[in-house]
């Protein structure tokens, strides 16, 4: 049977095992980590990571810990691997002094078979040499690595711009009812946070699904059909909007205003579909409301009406009868005088 402890102790790149969680304690480390950093894997093993490798005390512009420390969240949150730009980030030696060191670090997430992020795995690679260089290289070889470092700095500023952009467009993509992003075989690539949440389903039960199937839908075979209509439509080129019935997890019927667009890549195919939906309900329920009323209202006016018709009608035959009757007293009232 292999040894799997062996073998990452053993292997010749630097390696950390990281808990996944923001302390990020130190669980394993290879032995290439622990001579490149000037550890002992006892004294390591179970401690915080920035309470093992602080920043230098004498770099007032240090920034390891704090490029370090983003780019482990960022693989937490997004469970995926992040590459980090070159990064300064000094090492004390045995006498205490931080002697300065350049790092290519890579980070990334171990997922278990629960779905469960368990560990995180830290790899460097020592480019201190690359990045500073000999004293004696040549002017020309000089002005390359400087060249080099400025290019990591830029690097590593339009990856912050483009993470900033990217929690940005997350952050729109998550509000509203839901978003989605199918492939051109209409299933689920990805979907929001709100669609989940707010209509009671759950990520596995949605993701690689054709979307008309999925459960906002799948409770009535019209409504399926509308859907895969419109989906197959953006598929086609051509946006779709219209409103329907849709459902929560619960069974429970609600209204959408829903569109499903194509967006195009550069040469102007059609590579993905992007549905996109608000909840209409309340606001067409009180509209309709509203109709209902004004239709009974209308409908109230309408008897009123005819009430005071039949009322004049009424009115206009007792006065006519009294008037008869008058005359008819006054005759016989005439007869009767005579002699």
């Amino acid at each position: 049977m292999v040894d799997f402890q062996k073998v990452f102790e053993s292997s010749p790149a630097p390696f950390l095992v990281l808990g996944a969680d923001e302390t990020f304690p130190i669980l394993a480390a290879s032995d290439a980590y622990l001579r490149a950093t000037y550890t002992d894997r006892e004294a390591i093993v179970g401690r915080r990571l920035f309470e093992v490798f602080p920043d230098s005390p004498d770099d007032p512009s240090a920034t390891g810990i704090l490029n370090l420390r983003a780019s482990l969240k960022r693989v937490l949150t997004e469970r995926r691997q992040d590459a980090m730009a070159v990064q300064k980030y000094g090492v004390r030696r045995p006498d205490g002094v931080f002697e300065e060191r350049y790092w290519s670090p890579l980070n990334a997430p171990v997922i278990g078979s629960d779905g469960r992020m368990q560990y995180i795995i830290h790899r460097v690679e020592d480019v201190t040499d690359i990045t500073r260089g000999d004293r004696t290289t040549a002017a020309a070889d000089e002005a390359m690595r400087l060249d080099i470092m400025l290019r990591a700095q830029e690097l590593q500023e339009a990856n912050r711009q483009l993470r900033e952009a990217t929690e940005q467009f997350q952050a729109v993509y998550d509000q509203g009812l839901f978003a989605a992003r199918l492939r051109l075989d209409g299933t689920v690539l990805d979907i929001n946070r709100s669609a989940l949440e707010v209509c009671g389903f759950k990520r596995e039960d949605v993701l690689d699904r054709p979307f008309w199937e999925c459960g906002w839908w799948n409770r009535s075979p019209d409504v399926m059909a509308w859907v895969r209509s419109a989906v197959e439509q953006a598929i086609a080129g051509e946006p779709f909007r219209g409103m329907s019935l849709y459902f929560w997890g619960d069974g429970s019927e609600h209204i959408v205003d829903f569109a499903c667009m194509p967006v195009r890549d550069a040469s102007g195919r059609v590579s993905v579909v992007v549905p996109t939906g608000m909840d209409v309900t309340e606001r067409v329920r009180a509209e309709q409301n509203q109709r209902e009323l004004e239709t009974e209202r209308r409908r109230a006016e309408a008897l009123a009406e005819i009430d005071r018709g039949r009322s004049t009608t009424t009115s206009s035959g007792w006065n006519g009868a009294s008037a008869a009757d008058r005359r008819s007293s006054r005759r016989s009232n005439a007869a009767s005088a005579r002699p």
